[in-house]
């Protein structure tokens, strides 16, 4: 049986993040989360194992300000991405 222990809900991942004094609303996680693909989902519930949060917090890392220099232009749309 696969380890659950680590399963936590964007709602759980939200109140960690405030507690560390970030400001994230829960409807901009689960977004993100499936932006990224780094989520869970049985039925209509949604939930994060630990690599699926790895994921969503290195997703959130700008882009260096030499590579947007050198890479091509990319719409707004395709950033988010």
């Amino acid at each position: 049986m696969p380890d659950i222990e680590g399963a936590i809900t964007p709602e759980q991942l939200v109140a960690k993040f405030a507690k560390a004094g970030i400001s994230i609303s829960e409807r901009t996680l689960r977004e993100r989360a499936r932006q990224v693909g780094a989520y869970r989902l049985i039925g209509k519930t949604m939930f994060l194992m630990p690599e699926d949060v790895e994921k969503i917090i290195e997703a959130a890392k700008p882009i260096p300000e030499k590579s947007r220099l050198t890479e091509p232009k990319r719409s707004a749309r395709n950033r988010m991405s």
